[in-house]
């Protein structure tokens, strides 16, 4: 199934004082996430940091005899990559989901947009 997405474009004059006072109203609102649906991915978070953390000990604390300066190398990689994953998780752990007000946009802007499917 293929959908295909038309736009039509129309420039109003809608300068009344009610329709400014309109336009003035926030963009968007937060649409609040179930807990249901945050608790699970919250948790899998959690045990994943625990796994990398015991793996990140394990490495840190048996290193290669033969091949130091690889085993450096590999454990600052891997350290890298845990401090990156870590930091990528923190706006993963509260999200924010938004529902824009498409009639507050057109006002402001001044263009009523039409969907057409």
């Amino acid at each position: 199934m293929q959908f295909d997405f038309h736009f039509f474009y129309f420039k109003l004059n809608l300068f009344s004082p009610d329709r400014v006072d309109d336009a003035r109203q926030p963009m968007s609102r937060v649409v609040p996430i179930p807990s249901s649906q945050l608790t699970p991915y919250r948790v899998v978070i959690v045990l994943r940091l625990i796994i990398l953390g015991f793996f990140l000990q394990y490495r840190v604390t048996h290193p290669v005899k033969d091949a130091y300066p690889l085993w450096l190398t590999s454990v600052i990689c891997e350290i890298w990559f845990a401090l990156s994953w870590i930091l990528d998780q923190f706006p993963k752990w509260s999200p924010v989901n938004r529902e824009t007000y498409l009639e507050r946009l057109a006002l402001r802007s001044g263009w009523l947009i039409l969907f057409s499917f």
